[in-house]
This record gives C-alpha cells, sequence and structure tokens, in this order.
C-alpha cells in the first residue's frame, strides 16, 4: 500500500514537472521578453541614477559608574536612548550650523543603529560626495558626544553646588555626627571638582568614518542582474497567468479530451513557410514523412473490411474545427503516402470557400475544371482529374494521385453537395480510385464538412496544436454529434516535440538505390465498419 502512494506520488510529481517544462517552452519568448525589458530598466534607471557614497562612524559606550561590566539589560536601554538621542534637534541643530543645512535634511542623509551586545551606537550617512558622507557621520557623532559630556557636566556643576551649600550649613559645628558628615561631604565634594576636571569618557568615538574611495551605489552590473532575476521570476509569473488564461489546446492529451475519437497520428511542426518543406516528398526520411506512413497504417487498420465486401474505393472527407489547422497538407501528404503503398488516390479540393489544395501539390489550376464544372456537366470526372503524383515504393503495383482541383472560389458550395450530382460524383470516383480524399471548409465556419460527411464512407478529423481553442473543439464535437457523425478519427498537427515523439530514432530503411521501402507486410485482424455514411467501404488493399 505504501509502495503504491509513493509510486502516485512520483507520478503526479514527474507529470508537474513535464507541465511546467511545456509551459516555459511554450512561453519561453514571453518569460525571456520580460526578464529582457526588467534587466534593460533596471540598468537604465541605474546608470541614470547619481552617485551616492557612504561612510559610518561607530561610538562606544561605557558607564561611567559599572564600566565594562555593564548589565545587558541597562546596555540595551542606554544604547536605544542614545540612537534617539542622536537625531534630536539639539544634537543635530550643532552639524547643521557647521554643515550650513537644515536638521531636515540631516535626518534624511544619516541612519542611527545600535548593537546592545557590543554597546556601539553607528552613525551611517549617505551624501553625493565622499567628503560630504565622512564629515557628516563624523560631526554627528562628535556632536553627539559633546552634547552628552555637556549634559553631566551640567550635573556635576549641579551637585558640586549642592555638595558647597551642604557644607556652608555645618560651618562652625562642634557635634560629632555634624563634623563626621561635614568630612563626608568635603570628600564627595572633592569627587566631584575631580570628576568636573576630568570628565569620565561615557561615549567616546572608537572608528571614526573613512572617506569611501567609490560610491555604494548605483552599481549597475549588480542591478542589471537583479533586474533580470526579477524580470525571471515575473516573467514566469506572467506567463503562468498568460497561460492560464489561454484556452487553446496544448497537447495531444488536450486534443483527446475534446475530441473523443481514436488518435490516427502525429504530425510534427514544420517551420516556415514554404509549401515545398511542409510535403514528404521533400525529404522522404524526415520525421514528415514517418508520421504520414504511421497515419496511412492506422487508416488501414481502422478501415480494414473483410474480404468478401465488395472492391470499392473509400470516401474520405477530411475537416478541421477552423481554418489554418492544415487539413489542405494533410489531405496532400496523406494522398502522397497512400500512392507510395500502390493506392490509386483523387485528392478534390472541396473548398470552395479558400480552395489551397493544389499549391501543396504546387500546380496551378487557374485554367482546370474543377468541382463545380464536373456538377454541372460541363465536363466530366475522367476529364477533369489531372495526374499530379505517382509513388515510387517497392510494391507491386506503383499509385498514383490525381486531383479534382480549382482556384476560383464558389459562394454557396451547399447547394453543390446537396445535388444528385455530388452522389453521382463521388459514386463514379469510387469505382475508379482505390481511396478518395476530401478537403473541405472547417466544420464551424460552413456546413459542408458535414453534407459531405454524410455522402462518404468516413471523416477525418484535423486538429491543430496551440491553434484550436477548448470551446471550439467542444462546439465541433457537438455540432457533428447531432447530425449523426461520428469521424474515424483524429490527425494532431503543429506537434512540436518530434524529437520525443520519435525518440527512439526511426527512418525508414533505404534500399541500395536510395528508394524508401514503404511496403506494409502485416496482415492484421478484420474490423466492423465504422463509416459515417454511404455504401459500406472495401478492405484497402496495399500493394495488390
Amino acid at each position: 500500500m505504501e509502495a503504491s502512494t509513493s509510486q502516485t506520488t512520483l507520478s503526479s510529481e514527474q507529470s508537474d514537472l513535464r507541465s511546467f517544462e511545456s509551459l516555459l517552452r511554450r512561453q519561453l519568448p514571453v518569460i525571456l521578453l520580460v526578464a529582457v525589458l526588467t534587466a534593460a530598466g533596471t540598468l537604465l534607471v541605474s546608470l541614470t541614477r547619481e552617485d551616492k557614497y557612504r561612510a559610518t562612524a561607530r561610538i562606544l559606550y561605557l558607564d561611567p559608574a559599572t564600566g565594562p561590566s555593564l548589565s545587558a539589560d541597562s546596555a540595551e536601554r542606554a544604547v536605544a536612548t542614545f540612537v534617539r538621542l542622536a537625531t534630536t534637534e539639539e544634537v543635530l541643530q550643532r552639524v547643521a550650523e557647521e554643515r550650513n543645512v537644515t536638521t531636515e535634511v540631516l535626518r534624511k542623509q544619516i541612519t542611527v543603529d545600535g548593537s546592545a551586545d557590543a554597546n556601539i551606537i553607528s552613525i551611517e550617512s549617505v551624501a553625493d560626495t565622499a567628503g560630504a558622507a565622512a564629515g557628516v557621520a563624523n560631526a554627528t557623532a562628535t556632536s553627539l558626544v559633546n552634547w552628552r559630556t555637556e549634559q553631566r557636566q551640567r550635573q556635576v556643576r549641579a551637585r558640586v553646588e549642592f555638595l558647597r551649600q551642604q557644607l556652608a550649613t555645618l560651618a562652625g559645628k562642634s557635634a560629632p555626627s555634624e563634623v563626621a558628615a561635614a568630612a563626608d561631604l568635603r570628600t564627595q565634594l572633592a569627587q566631584a571638582l575631580a570628576e568636573l576636571n576630568v570628565p569620565s569618557p561615557e561615549l567616546t568615538v572608537v572608528s571614526p568614518a573613512q572617506t569611501p574611495t567609490e560610491p555604494f551605489t548605483p552599481k549597475p552590473i549588480r542591478d542589471g542582474f537583479i533586474g533580470l532575476l526579477a524580470g525571471l521570476v515575473l516573467g514566469v509569473f506572467l506567463a503562468a497567468v498568460r497561460d492560464r488564461l489561454d484556452r487553446r489546446l496544448r497537447s495531444v492529451e488536450h486534443i483527446e479530451q475534446q475530441y473523443p475519437y481514436p488518435l490516427l497520428g502525429i504530425v510534427p511542426h514544420v517551420p516556415g513557410s514554404d509549401l515545398k518543406s511542409k510535403v514528404i516528398d521533400a525529404d522522404p526520411h524526415s520525421v514528415l514523412a514517418d508520421a504520414y506512413r504511421t497515419i496511412r497504417t492506422n487508416l488501414m487498420l481502422v478501415t480494414l473490411r473483410n474480404e468478401t465486401e465488395t472492391e470499392r474505393g473509400d470516401v474520405w472527407v477530411v475537416s478541421s474545427a477552423v481554418s489554418g489547422e492544415g487539413k489542405s497538407a494533410a489531405v496532400a501528404n496523406l494522398a502522397r503516402a497512400l500512392a507510395a503503398s500502390g493506392l490509386e488516390v483523387l485528392a478534390i479540393s472541396g473548398d470552395l470557400h479558400k480552395p489551397m489544395l493544389h499549391r501543396y501539390f504546387g500546380v496551378a489550376v487557374d485554367r482546370w475544371a474543377g468541382v463545380p464544372d464536373v456538377l454541372v456537366g460541363t465536363t466530366t470526372l475522367e476529364q477533369a482529374a489531372r495526374p499530379v503524383y505517382r509513388g515510387s515504393g517497392v510494391t507491386a503495383k506503383h499509385g498514383s494521385v490525381s486531383l479534382l482541383g480549382n482556384e476560383a472560389t464558389f459562394a454557396d458550395p451547399g447547394v453543390l453537395f446537396q445535388s444528385p450530382a455530388m452522389g453521382r460524383l463521388l459514386e463514379e470516383a469510387r469505382n475508379t480510385y482505390d481511396v478518395v480524399l476530401i478537403d473541405t471548409s472547417p466544420v464551424l465556419v460552413t456546413g459542408e464538412a458535414s453534407l459531405l460527411a454524410r455522402l462518404a464512407d468516413g471523416m477525418i478529423m484535423i486538429a491543430r496544436l496551440d491553434h484550436v481553442t477548448r470551446h471550439q473543439a467542444r462546439r465541433t464535437a457537438r455540432a457533428l454529434a447531432t447530425v449523426g457523425i461520428r469521424p474515424m478519427g483524429v490527425i494532431v498537427t503543429g506537434y512540436r516535440e518530434s524529437e520525443a515523439y520519435y525518440g527512439y530514432g526511426y527512418r525508414p530503411a533505404a534500399d541500395t538505390n536510395g528508394r524508401v521501402d514503404d511496403a506494409m507486410d502485416v496482415e492484421p485482424p478484420a474490423r466492423a465498419p465504422t463509416g459515417t455514411g454511404g455504401p459500406p467501404p472495401r478492405r484497402a488493399t496495399l500493394g495488390e
């Protein structure tokens, strides 16, 4: 039981550590920006501040009656008293007249502190110049000592005067008691006169303030370093707040929580805006190519059918919650991966609001006939579909990709997709190709993705990390469930931890001619259909 609890605690700590590491990685620009700005601001303020010098004079307190054997309580009380007296008007007035300043200015310049353990009173002065700092500290210390000396001498004079008056009253007395009292008074008077002539050093300046050789502030390097540390702490705090307020899905686990569909694969983030770098034929040995081969395998497992089913092509709709999640890139790359395994693939540009699919194949379709032309009968599917890619795998059959693309937009594609012509187009595509991939508009933008999904054999959702929000994902899942559509799975794009996902260093093996072996020789078990509408798809076959 204890071992289980310990393991749970360790797992929780590791999860918290990973969450914190992920937070730092996501918000690193914010943290660094805040840290740099804070350090730069602190450094700038430090450089623009005037130099300040600091000097300290120290005074030793000794009770003339007890000397060094003063009790701790008495010493603490006496030192605390002199600390307060050092900033009184009587003490500072002398320094103010000497320095030609006001006592209020002096009070802002000096700081008095006392240590009862060592009976030491420290007078610290801060000034714009080194000489002024030492001069004010020493002048204040001397003024306190002189003021206290004058106070004690005044007390001694008063005692001397009192003793003389007492002796005067005993003059001429002959009684033994009176003679003894007079003798005692004469002894006290002699002691008082001696104390008056040689005052006891109750307060002594034991460490005069030395003229400082350099200012104690500002120190730009120290201040900048402190500002950097403070900025890092502030940056982490602001990053945590910003991340808490950000509703975007940040991890694969978050996407799986919002989309209750099987995870078909994870596509790594490809930096840059060049579309050529975002397709797998740019580098067949890249982690991007590995990712789409994995997705291809998972799709084959999900859509596996019985051998007795009709050999007809599968129609899959590819969509996302919002724009910018990479659905067009996913269609283009998935079509290439399927073609590399020996399948004949048709890629249809079904997003008539913002057609992008043709760009990932590097072709211009300004004069091509597209989906609207086929639906209205001005051309046929055979004439409009153009070959754009040929597989180069080592399977018995070389697959290919044909593109039914268009560049022109259409105001209301839903009218076209609800027409009987759309059903006939997909039926013809099923009979001609092994797999038909339809790039559609986002689910939350229009209802066309749902229309096409009802006519297709399956739907694939694309979800980009750090792009789609929890609210958008939930709305998408509810919208699809409302019309009875359950996607076959979800593909996560924009994953920025490809090293961790492909941590075992997998790269597809190349033969002596440098070709990549894409054949899959594992025959998985049969699986029940999971389509969303339309005729039942056949078993997908590789390398016929």
